[in-house]
């Protein structure tokens, strides 16, 4: 057997190792989109500033990281719209309920009510 006929046949082995690890390379998952987040429970204004966070932060909302989000915002005791201002707020990529503390779980519904009236477009408060 030759060089060229050694080197042919590692290079046919090196193509077949090749299409196995394409073959068995997780998709790539598609994207949330708002539609996902208004079933919910978000609301368009909310969850569209959102989807920016999330690409801001570069980290693209998949269907696996929102049913964490919701899971643990039920968890916590607080709404959609009050556990993503919150991660939004607060920088974070996703949220675990225990760094809500359920002690303050209704006063940061009431905080955050001011702060999702403004996105609504509701009045701002009024600064003296």
């Amino acid at each position: 057997m030759t060089e060229i006929d050694e080197l042919r046949l590692r290079i046919e082995a090196l193509e077949q190792a090749l299409a196995a690890l394409t073959k068995t390379r997780p998709r790539k998952t598609a994207d949330v989109d708002i539609e996902a987040l208004i079933q919910v429970g978000m609301h368009g204004d909310i969850a569209t500033d959102f989807l920016a966070h999330r690409r801001a932060i570069k980290a693209p909302l998949t269907a696996t990281a929102l049913k964490s989000i919701v899971r643990e915002a039920q968890k916590a005791g607080i709404c959609m719209d009050t556990a993503v201002t919150l991660m939004m707020n607060r920088g974070w990529r996703g949220l675990n309920a225990d760094w809500v503390p359920k002690t303050h779980a209704r006063d940061l519904r009431a905080g955050d009510s001011d702060f999702l009236k403004r996105l609504r477009g509701g009045d701002a408060p009024q600064r003296i």
